[in-house]
């Protein structure tokens, strides 16, 4: 091997890591965390993932797993554990999942509670039965944002 001329195109190694999300209705859906390269003739400080790289790569697949976690666990606390009945909502609000991993926003359904129970109070449904219970006359000082 000689040496390459002046402006001439290094050969690289690219990989790319996708995120493929297999949903319970058969859906599925693609998206790319990271895309990693290295030049042909790496050293052995180049092999494997940089800490940086490591800590992207986290960050990114935390991005994507935990929206997508909080959406179907409220989809599932849509129904009233009681009766049965769907649960009316009262839109959304955000928030904000703090990892070892980085920050996530994540975006919460507002609920009421179903009739058959405590009726007027709002109920924030939250992940793993975490629920904020508030009274009529504390709704109003409910700040949301959408």
């Amino acid at each position: 091997m000689g040496s390459r001329d002046e402006g001439e195109l290094v050969p690289k190694l690219v990989w790319r890591v996708k995120l493929v999300a297999e949903f319970e209705t058969g859906e599925t859906t693609e998206v790319e965390v990271a895309r990693i390269e290295r030049d042909e003739q790496a050293g052995l400080s180049d092999l494997g993932l940089r800490l940086a790289e490591a800590k992207q790569l986290t960050s990114a697949l935390q991005a994507e797993i935990v929206p997508a976690q909080v959406t179907i666990a409220g989809e599932h606390r849509c129904t009233c554990a009681a009766c049965g009945r769907r649960v009316a909502s009262k839109g959304y609000c955000t928030a904000t999942f703090r990892s070892l991993f980085g920050d996530v926003p994540i975006r919460i359904q507002r609920l009421l509670t179903c009739p058959c129970q405590n009726g007027g109070e709002l109920l924030v449904a939250g992940f793993s039965g975490v629920r904020i219970r508030l009274k009529p006359a504390e709704m109003a000082d409910y700040s949301v944002t959408t």
